[in-house]
C-alpha cells in the first residue's frame, strides 16, 4: 500500500511538472535563428533539396511566435503547478498518516507476532516440560521397577539366608541341648554325690553340735541351778528377802561384769588395739546383730502386739538355727542390755512413762527363754550407775584416783553430777518398771534351746527381776546414811516411788506405810534430819520428794500413765 501511494505521488509530479521540450526558449531560438540567418546552408552542406530548406526556415519563423494552444497549455500547467504546490503539504500529511498507520499496523503486527511467538514458546516449554516429566516419570517407574526387582531378589536371598541360618541354629541348639543335658546329668550326678557327702558331713556335724549343745545345756543348767541356789540362799526361800549384805551381792555382780569385759567381749571386739582374742566370724555376727538392737528397741510402743512383734524379731536374731556359741550368745545379750540402758538414759529420763513398754519388752524376752538377760542386765546397770540399783555404795580403794573412782561408779568422761544423776534416774526407773510389771509364763516349752524357760516363777525369773527387790531397795537406802545423804538420793527415791510405790504399798502394806512416814518426816525437816536425805545440795529434790510422799499418803495412790498396756 505504501508503494502504491508513492507511485501516485510520482505520477502527480510528472503530470504537473513543466515540459522542457515544448516550452519555447526565446534566447536559444534567437541564437539559433541568428546562427541560421548568418549561415546559409548550401545544398551541398545540407545534402537535401531546396524544399526542405524552405520548410525548415518556415518552421523557424513559426517558432518565433507563440502558439495560442501552447499558451493555453502553459497556463494550465502553471495552474496545475500552483495547485500542486498548494496540495503538496496535505499530500505529505496523508503520506505521513499513511506511514504512521502502516507503522502502527506493523507494530501491532509485531506485537501480535511477539504474543504469538511467546504463546508458541510457552506451548513449546509446556510440551518440553511435559515431555521431561513423562521422561522422568518413566525413569522413576523404571527405577522403582528395578528397585522392586532388587528388593524381591534381596528378600528371596534373605529368606534363603534366614532359612539356612535357622537350619544352622537349630543344629547348634540341638547340639547345645545335648551338651547341656549331658552337663546337667553330670551335674546332677555330682550334686547327688556332693549332697550325699554333705549329708554325711552334716549328720556328723549335727551330731557333734547336738552333743555340744547337750553339754552346753547341761553346763548352763548346772550354772543356773547354782546361781539360783546361791540367790535363793541369799534371798531366803521362805520370806523372799534379799541378801543381808548389799556389798556381797555387789561383789558377785561386779565379778561377773569383769568376766564380761575381760573374757567375753574381747572375743568379738578388740580391746585397746589388742585383737588376739577376737574371733572374726563371731565379730561379724556380733556387729551385725548388735546394730539391729537399737532401732528395734527404739520402735517399741505401749502396745502388747507391737511388743510381741519386736520381741519376736530380737528373739530370732538371738536364737537362730543352729544356735550361737555360748560366749557369742552372752556377748549379744550384753550388747542388748546396754542398748536398753542407753535407751533409758535418753528417753526414760525425758519421759518416765516410756519405761513401762521397755520393761515389758525385756520381760517378754525373758519369757521367750533368755533367762541370762536379768543377771547380765544388772551387771551392765551397775557398771553404768554404780551401786544405786542394789541400794549400796561402791567403796573407794586406797590410792584410787578421783578419775578412776568416778569411772568405777559410772561417771562418763567430762560429766557433771547433775548429768550423772539424770542418767542414773532413767536407768533406775527402767529397772523398777521391770520389777513392778507382772510376767506371764509361757503355756508351752519354747523352741529356743539356749536356755529353756522353766515352769515356775522363781526358776524362770531370777530374784534380781522379782518384785521383792523393791522392798529390799527401800530398806537398804533408808538404812544407809551414806547413800541416803548423797545429793542424788532424793531424785532416785522420787523416781522409784513414782514407778513402783503403789504396788509396794499393796504388797507390803503397813511396812510400806511406816517407811513412807519416816522418810516423809525427814524430807520436810529443815534441820540436820532433813539434810540426811540428799545432803545440803539436795534441798529442792528433797522438798519435791516430801510433797510426793504427803500427796501419796493423802490420796492413797500415786497413779501415773504408762502402766496400762493396749492390746
Amino acid at each position: 500500500m505504501r508503494n502504491e501511494l508513492e507511485q501516485d505521488a510520482e505520477l502527480a509530479k510528472l503530470r504537473y511538472a513543466p515540459s522542457t521540450s515544448l516550452t519555447p526558449r526565446a534566447p536559444a531560438l534567437d541564437e539559433e535563428s541568428a546562427h541560421v540567418g548568418t549561415t546559409s546552408p548550401t545544398p551541398s552542406s545540407r545534402g537535401g533539396s531546396t524544399w526542405e530548406h524552405r520548410e525548415f526556415y518556415a518552421a523557424v519563423k513559426l517558432r518565433q511566435r507563440r502558439d495560442p494552444a501552447e499558451e493555453s497549455e502553459e497556463r494550465e500547467r502553471q495552474i496545475a503547478l500552483h495547485d500542486f504546490k498548494n496540495i503538496a503539504p496535505s499530500l505529505d500529511q496523508r503520506i505521513q498518516d499513511v506511514r504512521d498507520a502502516q507503522l502502527k499496523e506493523v507494530e501491532n503486527f509485531l506485537g501480535r507476532l511477539e504474543i504469538s511467538e511467546a504463546t508458541a514458546r510457552k506451548r513449546r516449554a509446556d510440551a518440553e516440560r511435559l515431555q521431561r516429566k513423562e521422561l522422568w516419570d518413566s525413569i522413576d517407574r523404571t527405577i522403582q521397577m528395578e528397585e522392586a526387582a532388587a528388593r524381591k531378589v534381596a528378600e528371596e536371598r534373605a529368606a534363603i539366608r534366614r532359612a539356612e541360618e535357622d537350619r544352622i541354629q537349630k543344629i547348634q541348639e540341638e547340639q547345645q541341648r545335648k551338651e547341656r543335658e549331658a552337663l546337667e546329668a553330670k551335674k546332677r550326678a555330682d550334686d547327688a554325690e556332693a549332697e550325699r557327702k554333705a549329708q554325711i558331713v552334716e549328720a556328723e556335724k549335727r551330731r557333734k553340735e547336738e552333743e555340744k549343745q547337750k553339754a552346753d545345756k547341761a553346763a548352763m543348767e548346772e550354772k543356773q541351778r547354782q546361781e539360783r541356789a546361791a540367790a535363793e540362799e541369799e534371798a531366803g526361800k521362805t520370806n523372799g528377802l534379799a541378801p543381808k549384805s548389799g556389798r556381797q551381792e555387789l561383789q558377785r555382780y561386779w565379778q561377773e561384769l569383769q568376766v564380761l569385759k575381760t573374757e567375753i567381749m574381747p572375743m568379738v571386739r578388740p580391746k585397746k588395739g589388742n585383737s588376739s582374742m577376737v574371733n572374726p566370724e563371731w565379730k561379724k555376727v556380733w556387729s551385725t546383730t548388735r546394730r539391729s538392737f537399737t532401732p528395734k528397741i527404739g520402735q517399741v510402743t505401749n502396745s502388747m502386739s507391737e511388743i510381741n512383734r519386736i520381741a519376736s524379731l530380737i528373739h530370732a536374731s538371738l536364737a537362730p538355727t543352729p544356735s550361737h556359741p555360748e560366749k557369742l550368745y552372752i556377748a549379744l545379750i550384753s550388747s542388748m542390755a546396754k542398748a536398753f540402758l542407753l535407751q533409758a538414759e535418753t528417753e526414760v529420763t525425758a519421759k518416765p512413762s516410756t519405761a513401762f513398754p521397755l520393761a515389758r519388752l525385756i520381760l517378754k524376752l525373758v519369757e521367750l527363754g533368755h533367762s541370762t538377760l536379768p543377771g547380765i542386765f544388772m551387771c551392765r546397770l551397775l557398771g553404768r550407775s554404780g551401786g544405786w540399783a542394789l541400794g549400796t555404795t561402791i567403796p573407794r580403794h586406797e590410792g584410787q584416783s578421783d578419775d578412776d573412782y568416778r569411772k568405777t561408779i559410772g561417771y562418763l568422761s567430762d560429766e557433771n553430777s547433775s548429768q550423772y544423776t539424770d542418767r542414773v534416774v532413767g536407768m533406775i526407773t527402767l529397772y523398777f518398771a521391770i520389777l513392778q510389771t507382772p510376767i506371764q509364763l509361757p503355756s508351752s516349752t519354747s523352741s529356743f534351746t539356749q536356755p529353756q524357760p522353766s515352769t515356775s516363777l522363781s526358776a524362770s525369773i531370777p530374784p534380781i527381776f522379782q518384785f521383792h527387790r523393791t522392798w529390799t531397795w527401800f530398806a537398804r537406802v533408808a538404812s544407809n546414811t551414806l547413800l541416803l545423804g548423797n545429793r542424788a538420793a532424793a531424785q532416785l527415791i522420787y523416781a522409784v516411788v513414782e514407778v513402783a510405790g503403789d504396788k509396794a504399798l499393796a504388797v507390803y502394806g503397813k511396812q510400806m506405810v511406816k517407811w513412807r512416814r519416816t522418810l516423809g518426816r525427814r524430807c520436810m525437816d529443815e534441820g540436820p534430819l532433813g539434810e540426811s536425805v540428799g545432803g545440803k545440795d539436795g534441798k529442792a529434790a528433797r522438798t519435791r520428794l516430801g510433797l510426793l510422799l504427803q500427796k501419796w499418803e493423802k490420796d492413797g495412790a500415786i497413779g501415773g500413765e504408762g502402766r496400762d498396756v493396749a492390746a
